[in-house]
């Protein structure tokens, strides 16, 4: 009984710990989208095509992994214009998503938790990386 209890807690841990390691590479990730996104808008490439070069990238880092989402939206910067006569900034928001439950580490603590209520909960699967950087 007492074999079971600890197997449980083991796989556990290791779920976690692969969860939280993937967390990490995402959030890194999302940031080197935007350092991408702003190197290039430094040598002449729009945003627009950078963020798309930038997706194709990271996609490519986790294909081995599962499918990456990438999306790259346009918002008003929090911060104001230098001055009067400066244009409003312009930011990219990059949200990098990960669906981890399909991810082949993660199939044994889904054996294990099937019978566990919480593990059910498909929020808990989905990943995210976010990174906000200005562009114009």
């Amino acid at each position: 009984m007492i074999a079971v209890l600890l197997i449980t807690i083991i796989v556990a841990i290791a779920g976690f710990g692969f969860l939280f390691w993937m967390q990490q590479r995402l959030s890194q990730q999302a940031g080197d989208v935007a350092r991408t996104m702003m190197r290039s808008q430094l040598m002449g490439t729009k945003w627009t095509d950078a963020s798309s070069l930038a997706c194709d990238q990271a996609r490519a880092k986790f294909s081995g992994d599962g499918v990456l989402g990438c999306a790259v939206n346009t918002t008003s910067c929090a911060w104001g214009a230098a001055s009067s006569l400066a244009p409003t900034p312009v930011c990219a928001n990059i949200n990098l998503s990960f669906n981890a439950y399909n991810w082949a580490p993660m199939s044994g603590l889904r054996l294990v938790g099937n019978f566990i209520p919480a593990f059910s909960n498909a929020q808990a699967w989905q990943l995210s990386g976010h990174a906000l950087v200005q562009v114009q």
